[in-house]
Parts: structure tokens; sequence; C-alpha cells
């Protein structure tokens, strides 16, 4: 496990992984209450079926606010774009296994 995690290091650069891993343990925090919430509604389908795009909502703030703190502002090109995509993407990667 530690061999595959430094080689999307190498891969993908240190803060992405970083990212993924945040966005990862986030979604899993926010999708507990959002379910329980939803099992009070009649349909609860109508909510949980968009906790798929949890990890892109919060992969899109997580990438703002190290853009924020490490970059000296937002700025949304091309850099921004392929970090928050490339984040967002390992982070279901890290979910799926």
């Amino acid at each position: 496990m530690w061999e595959e995690l430094l080689q999307m290091i190498q891969a993908y650069g240190l803060e992405t992984v970083l990212l993924a891993l945040l966005n990862n343990l986030l979604t899993g925090l926010v999708k507990m209450p959002v379910k329980r919430a939803a099992r009070k509604l009649k349909d609860s389908s109508a909510v949980t079926r968009f906790i798929v795009f949890l990890p892109v909502i919060l992969g899109f703030f997580l990438t703002a606010g190290y853009s924020l703190l490490f970059r000296g502002g937002f700025v949304f090109d091309q850099t921004f774009v392929t970090q928050w995509v490339t984040s967002g993407s390992l982070s279901l990667t890290f979910y799926a296994v």
C-alpha cells in the first residue's frame, strides 16, 4: 500500500495526493449526516443520488482553498482546473480501493 501511495505522489505531486486524501475524508464525513437525514424522507433517493457529486464539489472548494493559501489568490485557470479534476478523480480512486 505504501508503495502505491509513493507512486501516486511521484505521478501526481504531493499537494494533489493530499487534496485527494482530504477530499476522501471530508466526503465520508459529510455523507453520513446526509444519509441519516435522507432516511427521514419519503423518497430518500431524491437526496442520496447526489452524494456521488460530493467529491467533485468538495474538490473544487478544497482546491480553491489551497490556491488561496499557497498560491496567493484564487485564479480559475488551467492549473486550477487540472488540479481540481485530478485530485477529485484521485479521491474517487482512493474510495474505490
